[in-house]
């Protein structure tokens, strides 16, 4: 009986064991992933012919495919243009994936695959392969070839091999090739056996023999300095042989030459020390490199502050001297055959140091003097004189509507600077900003931030009013120097207008052959984009550069037809004013000829539904007198433009617009970037060879345009750009959207401006002001539409 009721419990037990099992958890789905097989490796080349890219996936729902332009650092868009990122959807069979690119265009691309599950998780790993597309047709016809290594206007060392490759194609196949090398200057050909003469080909590696697409290498070590032109002949079965084009390959035997300017031999501690020189090279400079060494330690300074091994680093060039050439490779790599150069170090401790300086060509030669200056840190004399310094922002009465103030400005000294502190005035009461929030009748100094030879603040108002900001630069002697900037605060918003005027319609930039450049945004993009952020545009327009079909084009910009006139003005609310019937300059017209060129632009503009283009007439070129101003625009336009602040006071207030009507706009400024550190802060590449403009800060722009109350803002700019062009003088426009600080932006073209910089700058902006058109402001302020006589 006790044997049965143990039997019993111990079943029980069992029985209540197995309900407290709990059932294992499912293994965590695998997380997606992806490959790419095709293209099988990095550097494979297509034909203009459609790339079907494939590969496999797991843990995934979909595979999003994406087509970047490594050297642009733009996307391809599924309606063919290039911008932000866009992925495409991939078809997908089982563990496997394709996407076809239907009309790739030459280039050097990369493909991006990324897997996503059905939770949307992500791959992180994103496997990408880079290829080439070259210029060789889709359809197979004729025998035809390219060179693709080496690119055009390359350099290459000579005694070093240098592989060239490239690509051909023939109906029924390629069944041989060859290359040729000519010496443009003696006029002879290389050969097989290593000496110049009479014509000959040199037979290339195929990858393929007798396939319909081939790609081919050669590999040749250039025996001396000179100009060669490269190019391959392709043969088909039927013996029908056509040579490419040829590409141009530089070779290069002199290592680069670098000086540095006599420098002090001695330096006061603390005090910062730049060194200037120069360097040069036949073919071109790419860098000059610096180290400093501890002649006592026989240690070299180092990125992070210490003393150790040897560190040398790059350093800021200044652009070509003397007129001299300068190149930018396939890649916007840029070269000069005479350059400048500049470094600035702060010395950490008084001792003796010295200076190595060395220069590296654009084919890695390196130079052999390696220039040395052996200096010391000695401990500061007597501070002789007081510091220097500037207010740089605000400017002076600028009015701003947001409460925080941007305050920035230089501090400079013989010694040192030791600080810089900040006092803001209110002129209506004549009392102080105080800590606790108040105002009082002493002064109180709050510390800017001091960076280098900058320093910087941010105030915020309490409340509308006028005021003034006293900058006080005091260094290591308790010397003193104040800078006094007024400046207003006003949040209301009456009477705030602002304008942004887009010169010319310049629909898109182009290159030589009237082609869009791809990293350079379309005038509907970016309208589109304007519409989004709560602003309009207006077009000024040269009349006879709107033409009924097709798009002129004219020194590398297509311009807006009378189509898409209309399409901005009905689609993103646009409105447009003259820019002159011809864009002639009415400085050198007759009367009459002023006339027509200015309010005889009217009738086109108003028959294509335009009719509110007689708020302003833009002046072609800027050329302008008063006198034509006060006789002829005036007469049937409401204002005329005139270059300056681009701030507008109504009629009848100080400084306000009057007679001859001339009202202000500002040309936003694109040009050199903000980054002292690098080659661009010095000089960049430009049309012209001549934009020696900074690059505006965004947030600048974004305080412009949130208007002022009771004033007019009127702002202009060319086109924006996106990603990365840097090409020769000649080829267009050049500029780098890339970096992740807004410092490291340039554009070479004048009133040219990153796109994202400026969405940033109208996001600041957005629903600040009135967004109008001249003509509206004109109604507003009493200036209805003159009447010519």
């Amino acid at each position: 009986m006790n044997v049965r009721r143990l039997l019993t419990g111990l079943a029980a037990l069992l029985v209540l064991a197995a309900g407290l099992v709990t059932t294992a958890a499912a293994p965590a789905a695998a997380a997606p992933s992806g490959t790419i097989g095709e293209p099988s490796a990095d550097g494979v080349l297509y034909t203009r012919a459609p790339i079907t890219f494939r590969g496999t996936l797991s843990g995934a729902a979909r595979m999003v495919v994406a087509v970047s332009d490594r050297v642009g650092n733009v996307w391809w868009h599924s309606d063919g243009t290039w911008g932000d990122y866009q992925g495409q959807e991939a078809s997908l069979d089982g563990g496997s994936w394709s996407f076809t690119w239907q009309a790739p265009e030459p280039g050097d691309y990369l493909v991006q695959a990324k897997a996503v599950a059905a939770d949307g998780s992500v791959d992180t790993t994103l496997p990408y392969r880079r290829f080439t597309v070259v210029d060789l047709p889709a359809a197979l016809a004729d025998p035809a070839g390219v060179v693709t290594e080496p690119s055009a206007g390359a350099i290459a060392r000579v005694g070093a091999k240098t592989t060239m490759r490239g690509a051909g194609q023939a109906a029924g196949g390629v069944t041989w090739a060859a290359l040729t090398i000519f010496d443009a200057a003696a006029g002879t050909f290389w050969h097989a056996d290593g000496t110049w003469g009479a014509f000959e080909a040199l037979p290339v590696t195929l990858d393929a023999p007798g396939a319909a697409r081939v790609t081919w290498t050669y590999d040749w070590t250039p025996p001396r300095e000179g100009d060669f032109w490269v190019s391959v002949r392709i043969r088909n079965a039927q013996g029908v042989t056509v040579p490419s084009p040829g590409i141009l390959l530089r070779t290069d035997a002199a290592p680069p030459a670098v000086t540095a300017a006599a420098g002090q031999a001695t330096h006061p501690a603390g005090q910062r020390i730049t060194w200037t020189g120069t360097a040069s090279d036949n073919r071109g400079v790419a860098s000059v490199r610096v180290a400093i060494m501890d002649r006592t330690s026989r240690l070299w300074w180092r990125d992070d502050g210490t003393w150790g091994a040897y560190q040398d680093r790059t350093v800021p060039l200044t652009g070509p001297l003397n007129g001299k050439p300068w190149q930018a490779s396939a890649s916007g790599q840029l070269s000069f055959t005479e350059t400048g150069w500049t470094y600035t170090w702060t010395p950490p401790a008084t001792g003796d140091y010295g200076l190595s300086v060395l220069s590296v060509d654009a084919t890695g030669l390196v130079d052999t003097a390696h220039p040395w200056q052996a200096f010391s840190v000695v401990p500061p004399g007597p501070d002789g004189a007081p510091p220097g310094g500037t207010v740089t922002s605000p400017v002076g009465s600028q009015g701003y509507t947001s409460p925080d103030i941007q305050m920035r400005g230089t501090a400079t000294d013989d010694v040192a600077v030791a600080k810089v502190v900040i006092g803001v005035e209110n002129l209506d009461t004549g009392k102080w900003w105080q800590a606790n929030g108040t105002w009082g009748n002493n002064a109180l100094w709050a510390p800017a931030t001091l960076t280098g030879e900058n320093w910087s603040h941010t105030w915020r108002a309490p409340a509308a009013g006028h005021y003034v900001l006293a900058a006080r630069i005091v260094d290591t002697a308790n010397k003193e120097l104040t800078r006094w900037q007024s400046f207003d605060h006003d949040p209301g918003t009456a009477g705030r207008y602002v304008s942004l005027l887009m010169s010319r319609t310049q629909w898109s930039a182009t290159d030589g052959a009237c082609r869009p450049l791809r990293a350079a945004v379309p005038l509907r993009e970016s309208a589109r984009l304007f519409k989004a952020s709560g602003f309009t545009g207006t077009g000024t327009v040269v009349v006879n550069r709107a033409l009924d079909q097709g798009r002129q084009c004219l020194d590398m910009i297509g311009y807006a037809n009378w189509a898409d006139l209309a399409t901005l003005r009905d689609e993103d609310g646009w409105s447009f004013v003259s820019h002159g019937a011809g864009y002639r300059d009415m400085t050198s017209l007759t009367p009459q000829e002023q006339r027509d060129e200015s309010c005889g632009s009217l009738g086109a503009l108003e028959s294509h539904g335009h009719d509110r283009a007689w708020g302003l007439f833009v002046y072609p070129n800027d050329k302008l007198t008063a006198q034509i101003q006060q006789d002829v625009v005036s007469t049937c336009f409401a204002f005329g433009r005139k270059y300056g602040t681009g701030f507008n006071k109504p009629p009848g207030a100080p400084g306000g617009v009057a007679g001859p009507w001339f009202q202000n706009t500002w040309s936003i400024p694109g040009g050199r970037c903000n980054d002292t550190t690098k080659l661009c802060a010095k000089w960049v590449p430009s049309p012209t060879d001549g934009n020696n403009y900074t690059y505006a800060a965004p947030d600048k722009l974004g305080e412009f345009l949130r208007g002022y109350p009771g004033t007019w803002r009127s702002l202009q700019a060319y086109r924006f750009m996106r990603g990365k062009r840097i090409v020769n003088q000649g080829q267009g426009e050049s500029w780098d959207c890339t970096g992740s600080d807004w410092r490291t932006h340039w554009t070479g073209g004048p009133e040219a401006y990153c796109l994202d910089d400026f969405l940033a700058a109208l996001a600041m902006a957005r629903g600040q002001a009135t967004v109008t058109d001249p003509a509206t402001v004109a109604e507003a302020w009493g200036r209805t539409r003159p009447t010519a006589p």
